[in-house]
């Protein structure tokens, strides 16, 4: 079996690992040398990520207290980035979203693989989804050639990826507890009005997120202490002048 790990780590008193598995199967046998497998996202990075800078204008010291940072030094935004996996575009795919009709083609050898790799929606049946102005009014479908299986009590969320390179394509959101049915099948995605070029192979289109069921009950805490509890982990992460709540509060996330 073709497969990557979803790691989540806890230690018990016994200084225990417990590791969760996600598991990518290819959805054709024998071909799965031919389309790019599955990745974990830090391995993938966009470029942007990579170009921007730290510190305004690599500027390091201390300006009235604080530090002149940039996003790359939010580690909120890093992890929402890097939280899972990506699933790749299967061969190159050229794209033409100018006209009424959105056309899509492979390259030549490959078209007898086009009846695995693409579909479509009729029109009537997303005649009521909210599509963006900025994108095409129809939507394309894409099967990744791989499908995704997890342990019991264990879903997918499939979205586009956080953060990522400037993409002409959008996935449209998708949960799958896929415990019980591993993801096979099309993926869907709006395409960006007046694009025309070439999507091409191994470029991240779907970023997927094991994540263990639970139920949940929401409430209003109005007890007094609450803001004093809130102003209390403020000042410790705001006690240094950078990666507080990296020092203080976070903790590790792993996809291998």
């Amino acid at each position: 079996i073709y497969a990557t790990k979803f790691t989540q780590t806890v230690l018990s008193e016994m200084d225990t690992v417990i590791s969760m598995k996600i598991e990518f199967l290819p959805k054709y046998r024998g071909l799965e040398k031919i389309f790019p497998h599955p990745q974990s996202i830090s391995s993938l990075l966009p470029e942007w990520w990579k170009k921007q800078k730290s510190y305004l204008n690599d500027d390091t010291s201390v300006h009235g207290g604080t530090m002149l940072l940039t996003v790359k030094k939010c580690q909120a935004v890093f992890d929402s980035m890097t939280f899972g996996y990506y699933l790749l575009c299967p061969m190159d795919l050229s794209i033409d979203a100018t006209g009424d009709t959105l056309t899509i083609d492979i390259p030549n050898d490959t078209r007898e693989f086009q009846k695995f790799l693409l579909a479509h929606h009729l029109s009537e049946q997303i005649q009521e989804y909210p599509i963006p102005n900025n994108f095409h009014k129809q939507v394309i479908r894409i099967h990744p050639m791989w499908v995704a299986r997890t342990e019991p009590g264990y879903s997918c969320l499939f979205i586009t990826p956080m953060h990522g390179s400037k993409s002409p394509l959008q996935a449209i959101p998708g949960l799958i507890d896929t415990d019980k049915y591993v993801s096979d099948g099309y993926l869907s995605f709006f395409v960006e009005k007046g694009f025309k070029g070439v999507i091409e192979q191994g470029t991240p289109i779907v970023q997927v997120i094991p994540f263990k069921r639970d139920d949940w009950e929401s409430s209003l805490n109005k007890e007094k202490d609450s803001d004093t509890q809130i102003r209390a982990q403020q000042l410790s992460v705001r006690s240094v002048f950078r990666n507080g709540y990296r020092k203080k509060m976070w903790s590790k996330k792993i996809f291998r």
